[in-house]
């Protein structure tokens, strides 16, 4: 059977390049979605063109910026093999569509009563495929079977506080960078939940729960961990509820749980990492702080950390760094197609491009996009850079365009302005 991948060329800001490019589990979207496919026995051929898919047959086409998970595809697939009509997968209005889809540009439909929202996934009984013709394609309700989780924000947060949904059926289209850090945290819940619904991971959780034994609360959590080869954990560290890929080392003192920790990855001292995607070869360096963030490849993030956003590849967040991830006066603005507009989220970090440079002391406000290749430094006239070497003793000193000035001068020079 043939999966067409129907390439979409649009960037996604700040990293200026397709959606497929990206990462999603630690592992480029692409990559991904073609062994979501390849596993469900699909042949993926990509395409450029629409017309040049090959008629004759059925097909599964699908746009190069969506995510979807092996229950969502099996799902779809399978009722629509049953039918004599195209279709179109579609989820209908609940927690999970509105938790995760803003800015996606979904289109709609009405469906037995209820609003349906369609993604780029079509079912061809022929293996033809028009975009101006997409009303042929009739939308197939899937049941997203979702968990609504509550959502936490600090009292002072204002605006509406959205629940989550998590759906072992998940969808994602991406097209913004926030798309990015909710395929991955929000996917990577939904992927957890599909899994546990599979007897297989009850078979294997049962063997990891016998080789606990004697059970205490570190040994029966410890036992929900994926392990690659040659990790190292330092018998002080805890890690619970993980995927290690090959390699990773996490060092004395520190906390993950709740992540996938790809090949090479790296966790520092006393560093704590939750609901994270740390990608190959990054690192959190000691003391530091990823919570429900995302680094892709050989990014590097320093104390004290960062919290719902998302690092490019090799981009580095330098120790004093700060981002902030929540707005005072509403829910986070973003920029989406050169407009700042509002988002629905009350917490929300920034995106950071590849191989930028964010140095001690950088503040970067919620919601903001770093540039790739960027370097950003503190204001130097803040930084001593000439320091006399005949100071008076006992001196009290503030730093005024490089240079130490004493709190008598600054006051001087205050009465006199």
């Amino acid at each position: 059977m043939r999966a067409y991948v129907l390439s979409r060329p649009e960037p996604v800001a700040p990293w200026n390049e397709p959606a497929d490019a990206l990462e999603v589990f630690a592992r480029p979207i692409g990559e991904w979605r073609r062994k979501v496919l390849t596993d469900a026995g699909f042949e993926v051929i990509e395409v450029r063109n629409p017309a040049d898919l090959t008629a004759g047959g059925p097909a599964l086409i699908v746009g190069a910026d969506v995510v979807f998970g092996s229950q969502a595809l099996r799902a779809f697939t399978d009722d629509a093999r049953s039918e004599a009509r195209d279709r179109v997968l579609a989820l209908p209005d609940c927690a999970f569509v509105r938790f995760t889809s803003s800015f996606m540009k979904l289109r709609t439909a009405e469906v037995e009563g209820r609003t349906a929202h369609l993604y780029d996934v079509f079912w061809s009984r022929d293996g033809r495929f028009d975009p101006a013709d997409l009303e042929r394609f009739v939308p197939l309700l899937l049941d997203p079977a979702e968990r609504v989780l509550p959502t936490s924000a600090p009292p002072f947060a204002i605006g509406e506080r959205i629940p989550m949904g998590v759906t072992p059926r998940y969808v994602f289209h991406v097209r913004h960078w926030i798309h990015v850090l909710l395929a991955n945290i929000v996917g990577g819940l939904c992927e957890a939940l599909a899994r546990a619904r599979e007897p297989r991971w009850w078979a294997w959780l049962t063997w990891r729960l016998v080789r606990a034994f004697p059970w205490t609360p570190r040994r029966v959590l410890g036992t929900f961990v994926h392990r690659g080869r040659r990790c190292f954990i330092h018998p002080t560290a805890t890690v619970e509820g993980c995927v290690l890929g090959d390699g990773v080392i996490v060092d004395a003192g520190a906390v993950v749980r709740g992540s996938i920790l790809a090949d090479g990855a790296r966790v520092g001292q006393h560093a704590r990492v939750q609901w994270s995607v740390i990608g190959r070869g990054a690192r959190i360096s000691w003391n530091g702080i990823a919570s429900f963030a995302v680094l892709m490849r050989g990014s590097e993030s320093s104390f004290p950390g960062v919290q719902m956003s998302v690092l490019g590849r090799e981009a580095y967040f330098a120790s004093g760094a700060w981002q902030f991830d929540t707005s005072f006066t509403g829910p986070v603005p973003v920029r989406v197609e050169g407009r700042v507009v509002q988002s629905h989220h009350l917490l929300l970090g920034i995106a950071v491009g590849h191989q930028a440079f964010l140095g001690a002391g950088v503040r970067i406000a919620a919601g903001r996009e770093v540039p790739n290749r960027t370097r950003w430094i503190e204001n130097p006239s803040g930084l001593a850079t000439k320091i006399p070497p005949d100071l008076a003793p006992d001196g009290v000193y503030a730093v005024h365009d490089g240079a130490p000035v004493s709190l008598d001068q600054l006051a001087a020079g205050k009465r006199r302005s």
